[in-house]
Protein backbone atom coordinates (compact mmCIF):
# COMPACT_ATOMS: atom_id res chain seq x y z
CA UNK A 1 0.00 0.00 0.00
CA UNK A 2 1.25 2.98 -0.90
CA UNK A 3 0.93 6.21 1.75
CA UNK A 4 0.83 9.47 0.54
CA UNK A 5 1.04 12.92 2.02
CA UNK A 6 0.33 16.66 0.63
CA UNK A 7 0.69 19.95 2.67
CA UNK A 8 -1.24 23.05 2.30
CA UNK A 9 0.04 26.28 2.96
CA UNK A 10 -2.85 28.17 3.82
CA UNK A 11 -3.23 25.67 6.68
CA UNK A 12 -2.02 25.35 10.07
CA UNK A 13 -1.91 21.67 9.92
CA UNK A 14 0.42 18.61 10.16
CA UNK A 15 0.62 16.87 6.68
CA UNK A 16 -2.79 15.76 5.04
CA UNK A 17 -2.80 11.78 4.12
CA UNK A 18 -4.15 10.89 0.83
CA UNK A 19 -6.90 7.42 1.20
CA UNK A 20 -8.36 5.44 -1.04
CA UNK A 21 -5.06 5.27 -3.20
CA UNK A 22 -5.21 1.05 -3.71
CA UNK A 23 -8.48 1.78 -5.28
CA UNK A 24 -7.42 4.31 -7.40
CA UNK A 25 -4.91 2.03 -8.93
CA UNK A 26 -6.97 -1.09 -8.99
CA UNK A 27 -9.06 1.06 -10.92
CA UNK A 28 -6.93 1.77 -13.46
CA UNK A 29 -7.68 5.13 -12.36
CA UNK A 30 -3.45 5.70 -12.09
CA UNK A 31 -0.75 3.72 -11.78
CA UNK A 32 1.09 2.76 -9.28
CA UNK A 33 4.78 3.31 -11.16
CA UNK A 34 3.70 6.75 -12.04
CA UNK A 35 2.87 7.40 -8.40
CA UNK A 36 6.03 6.33 -7.34
CA UNK A 37 8.39 8.54 -9.68
CA UNK A 38 6.77 11.68 -8.57
CA UNK A 39 9.12 13.85 -6.87
CA UNK A 40 8.31 15.91 -3.90
CA UNK A 41 6.23 19.69 -3.95
CA UNK A 42 4.89 18.08 -7.15
CA UNK A 43 1.54 20.39 -7.82
CA UNK A 44 -1.76 18.29 -6.72
CA UNK A 45 -5.20 19.49 -7.30
CA UNK A 46 -7.89 19.49 -5.19
CA UNK A 47 -11.79 19.14 -6.06
CA UNK A 48 -15.13 19.30 -4.20
CA UNK A 49 -17.04 15.91 -4.52
CA UNK A 50 -20.28 17.01 -3.26
CA UNK A 51 -22.30 14.35 -4.90
CA UNK A 52 -20.62 11.45 -3.27
CA UNK A 53 -22.76 9.34 -1.66
CA UNK A 54 -20.40 8.02 1.34
CA UNK A 55 -19.67 11.97 2.39
CA UNK A 56 -21.26 15.23 0.83
CA UNK A 57 -17.90 16.88 1.57
CA UNK A 58 -15.57 14.75 -0.08
CA UNK A 59 -12.55 16.43 -1.66
CA UNK A 60 -10.79 14.63 -4.33
CA UNK A 61 -6.93 14.73 -4.71
CA UNK A 62 -5.70 14.66 -8.35
CA UNK A 63 -2.40 14.64 -10.03
CA UNK A 64 -1.82 15.31 -13.69
CA UNK A 65 -5.40 15.29 -14.65
CA UNK A 66 -5.35 12.04 -12.66
CA UNK A 67 -7.12 11.02 -9.29
CA UNK A 68 -4.68 10.22 -6.77
CA UNK A 69 -7.57 9.70 -3.58
CA UNK A 70 -9.21 11.50 -1.09
CA UNK A 71 -8.46 13.72 2.04
CA UNK A 72 -9.76 11.93 4.49
CA UNK A 73 -12.71 12.57 5.84
CA UNK A 74 -11.77 13.68 9.56
CA UNK A 75 -10.12 17.02 7.49
CA UNK A 76 -12.37 17.54 4.20
CA UNK A 77 -14.53 19.71 5.94
CA UNK A 78 -13.05 22.85 5.98
CA UNK A 79 -11.03 22.66 2.66
CA UNK A 80 -14.48 21.24 0.93
CA UNK A 81 -15.74 24.78 2.01
CA UNK A 82 -12.68 26.50 1.23
CA UNK A 83 -12.95 25.05 -2.82
CA UNK A 84 -16.84 25.60 -2.78
CA UNK A 85 -16.31 29.26 -1.71
CA UNK A 86 -13.50 29.63 -4.83
CA UNK A 87 -10.41 29.46 -2.28
CA UNK A 88 -7.26 28.58 -4.38
CA UNK A 89 -4.89 26.09 -1.81
CA UNK A 90 -1.05 25.24 -2.95
CA UNK A 91 -1.11 22.10 -2.46
CA UNK A 92 2.08 20.24 -2.88
CA UNK A 93 3.29 16.29 -2.49
CA UNK A 94 5.26 15.91 1.01
CA UNK A 95 6.02 12.34 1.14
CA UNK A 96 4.91 9.01 -0.31
CA UNK A 97 6.00 5.66 1.13
CA UNK A 98 4.91 1.91 -0.27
Amino acid sequence: MLRIQFSLNQFNTDKIEVRGIYHAIKNNEIEREFLEQLPRDTPLELRPKPTNKHDSHTVSVWVENKKMGYIAKEQNFDIFYGLQNNSLYDCFLWSMRP
